[in-house]
């Protein structure tokens, strides 16, 4: 079976543009800047979508805080694969490996988290944070904003 993954540089790109972008930003300015810049969509219940990538996952999941201002923003960047043989497996591993190198590349050693899925964590320069994750059926990336990264801190993730 073939899957689908987005270019390392290219999921760090998007993350980068997100880690430069001007927070706090709104859900709905977050959506804005999507349409403009990245050419994402936003779906009738106001759902951020990547069809750009063309992955079978396009969905890009966002939360907020409770004045409003986005928190985190998770996108896949790989296809979502329903067979679990060694031939996927070894698929998603590579995916998780080309980008956490990419990351390392760009920000640094990452502070790698226990936990039931692999994951690389970087602390941003400028307060935020990015992660990759390696789930059990595909490759996510997430940003976390700066005033949210504080947050979290306080609590001491």
């Amino acid at each position: 079976m073939t899957w689908k993954a987005m270019d390392p540089a290219r999921a760090c790109d998007l993350l980068e543009f997100w880690i430069n972008a001007a927070w706090p930003l709104t859900r709905a300015e977050v959506g804005a800047l999507a349409v403009a810049e990245l050419g994402w969509t936003i779906g009738a219940e106001g759902t951020l979508s990547n069809p750009v990538d063309a992955l079978s996952q396009p969905a890009v999941l966002t939360s907020v805080i409770p004045d409003g201002q986005l928190a985190t923003l998770k996108f896949w960047v790989s296809d979502v694969v329903k067979d679990p043989g060694a031939e996927a497996v070894a698929f998603l591993d590579d995916q998780f490996a080309l980008v956490v190198r990419e990351g390392q590349r760009r920000w640094g050693k990452p502070k790698l988290l226990p936990g039931r899925h692999r994951s690389a964590q970087w602390d941003l320069s400028g307060g935020g944070r990015a992660r990759a994750s390696r789930l059990s059926s595909s490759v996510s990336v997430e940003f976390t904003t700066p005033s949210y990264a504080q947050v979290l801190r306080k609590l001491g993730e």
